[in-house]
C-alpha cells in the first residue's frame, strides 16, 4: 500500500518525488518494526513495502540502525514544549500530546507497546529508543520542571530527573511487565502526575483537571 502511495505521488512512471519516497520509507520502517521487531525487519523488506529500491534508502541512511532511529524520531517531530501559564498545566498538556501522537498520530500507533516489549530484550533497539523518543520526551519534561522552579511553582530541592524517571518508569512497568495497552494508560499517568505534584510543588494543592 505504501508503495502504491509513492507511485501515485510521483505523478507517473519513473523516480518518485523525494519527499514522498522518504515518508513512505519511514512509515514502512515503523510498520515493520512493530510487526517483526528490530531483528526481524530488514532494509530489503522496508524497500519492498515502501515501493523504492534499497539504493534509495542507503543514500539517506547508512545502516538499519540509522534508519530505525530516523523513523522513531518522527513520532514526536511536531511536538513542542507547551506554555499554559502553569507548570502543572504544562506537564498535563505535554503528557496528553505525547499520548495522542503515540497512540494515533503515527503509523506505529497502537503497536508501540510491542516495540517497547521487544526493546526490553533487544539492547540495540532499546538504545535507539532511548536516544530518540525517550531522550526528547525526558528533555521536554525537564525543561518544564526547570521553568517551574524559576516560576516558584516547583520546590528547588526536588530531583527533577527523578520525577521524569518515575513517570517514564511507570509506563514501562505497565507495558513491559503488566502487558497493558499504551492506549489505556492516560488516566493512570494523570493520576500519577497528581501524586507527584503534591510532593514537588511549593503549593501542593491539586486543582481540577482541564478536559
Amino acid at each position: 500500500m505504501l508503495g502504491e502511495q509513492v507511485r501515485a505521488a510521483s505523478g507517473g512512471p519513473g523516480r518518485p518525488r523525494s519527499r514522498a519516497a522518504q515518508q513512505a520509507i519511514l512509515d514502512a520502517t515503523l510498520e515493520l518494526l512493530a510487526e517483526s521487531g528490530f531483528e526481524g525487519m530488514s532494509v530489503e523488506a522496508v524497500a519492498e513495502r515502501a515501493g523504492v529500491g534499497k539504493a534509495t534508502i542507503y543514500r539517506r541512511w547508512k545502516s538499519k540502525q540509522e534508519l530505525v532511529a530516523a523513523a522513531l524520531a518522527t513520532i514526536d517531530a511536531q511536538v513542542t514544549v507547551p506554555d499554559t501559564g502553569s507548570t502543572r498545566g504544562d506537564l498535563q498538556a505535554l503528557i496528553r500530546t505525547f499520548y495522542r501522537v503515540t497512540t494515533s498520530g503515527t503509523v506505529l500507533g497502537p503497536s508501540i507497546g510491542r516495540v517497547l516489549v521487544a526493546a526490553a530484550h533487544n539492547p540495540e533497539l532499546l538504545r535507539l529508543l532511548r536516544e530518540t523518543v525517550m531522550a526528547k520526551r525526558k528533555a521536554m519534561g525537564s525543561q518544564i520542571l526547570r521553568r517551574g522552579v524559576e516560576r516558584g511553582e516547583v520546590r528547588p530541592d526536588v530531583n527533577l530527573d527523578l520525577v521524569i524517571e518515575l513517570l517514564v518508569g511507570l509506563i514501562l512497568q505497565r507495558v513491559v511487565i503488566n502487558s497493558a495497552e499504551v492506549s489505556t494508560l492516560l488516566p493512570l499517568i494523570e493520576d500519577t502526575l497528581d501524586i507527584l505534584w503534591r510532593g514537588i510543588a511549593t503549593r501542593p494543592e491539586v486543582p481540577a483537571r482541564e478536559t
